[in-house]
């Protein structure tokens, strides 16, 4: 509990009634005008006692966090998670009375408060700006909550769902490894396979099965090797790869076959190009085809010429 420092008894009468109404609001989830009696507890505490004071603007800040849930907005976007978390380097750690919003009203540490939202915030920062750093730093924040419940995580992006600190630091761990895959994906399928397999397995773990099956098939289509019709290269990743609409008779079939060549290029009356070769026949296509466009207009025109030629003679 917070102590209160030295003050006259009449001080201190006044200070517990206020104090007292202040709890009170927050039990019945009033949050918006607790924080502000609690912002006015921790101005009138400032000279008294500077660890008072930090304690009540940690209540303060803490409520604009529930106050901003609460009214269905985004506290990240909103500011007043960063708000809150600029005491952490500045107060010591503390028990308080505070009414959470995933556990009720009771008394806790503020550094399991903090640990909390700081991680929480901590990977929506890294997701949003793609850094696998900060999202592992999360994780490791979660480790320390182990299979505690979190408070905040059904009501805070990105985790939104009620997960233990060891899951979300699972989820975590997942989402760092398909960032770092994502950026490899394209120039280097091979070297972005690892990540994805170790990003399925922790997704499993932290039981997002439908995440799960969404990157084992991105998994399975970096797995997936073609050769190209056209150039003969062998290409890795299906999104370097297109099925193009074709006819292959049985012959083309026997003939890739008698000469030992990839059947996979073929899937019924379908061929597989290499993203390069089948952009180039594209413009090609489309080169040809402008001509004869240009080609048609001007046969237009010039009918259009001989239709108002004769219009006027008549």
């Amino acid at each position: 509990m917070l102590r209160l420092g030295k003050m006259s008894q009449k001080e201190l009468r006044k200070f517990s009634e206020e104090l007292e109404d202040a709890e009170n609001t927050a039990r019945i989830r009033l949050f918006g005008k607790a924080a502000r009696k609690y912002r006015k507890l921790a101005n009138w505490a400032k000279a008294v006692k500077p660890d008072l004071h930090f304690g009540m603007k940690f209540l303060a800040h803490l409520y604009d966090i529930n106050d901003t849930i609460v009214s269905q907005r985004d506290p990240h976007r909103t500011g007043v998670v960063r708000e809150f978390l600029k005491l952490r380097g500045e107060m010591e750690e503390v028990e308080v009375t505070v009414s959470l919003l995933g556990s009720g009203f009771g008394v806790f540490t503020t550094t399991r408060i903090f640990n909390e939202i700081y991680a929480i915030h901590l990977m929506y920062e890294g997701m949003e700006s793609k850094s696998a750093k900060m999202v592992r730093d999360a994780a490791e924040l979660f480790l320390t909550i182990s299979d505690e419940f979190l408070f905040y995580s059904r009501y805070m992006k990105p985790l939104k769902r009620r997960v233990t600190g060891t899951r979300a630091a699972l989820e975590c761990e997942a989402r760092a490894q398909i960032i770092e895959g994502t950026k490899l994906a394209d120039p280097n399928p091979s070297g972005a396979i690892p990540h994805f397999m170790i990003a399925v397995r922790a997704l499993r773990a932290a039981r997002l099965f439908d995440d799960e099956v969404v990157y084992r098939r991105m998994l399975m289509g970096l797995r997936a090797i073609r050769t190209c019709w056209f150039c003969g290269r062998r290409i890795q990743g299906s999104s370097h790869l297109v099925w193009m609409e074709s006819e292959v008779s049985e012959y083309f079939v026997n003939l890739l076959r008698e000469n030992n060549e990839d059947l996979r290029m073929v899937h019924e009356n379908k061929i597989t190009a290499c993203i390069p070769c089948f952009k180039a026949i594209n413009k090609e296509a489309d080169r040809i085809a402008n001509i004869y466009y240009a080609r048609l207009q001007e046969e237009i025109n010039e009918l259009r010429r001989i239709i108002a030629s004769l219009a006027r003679r008549t």
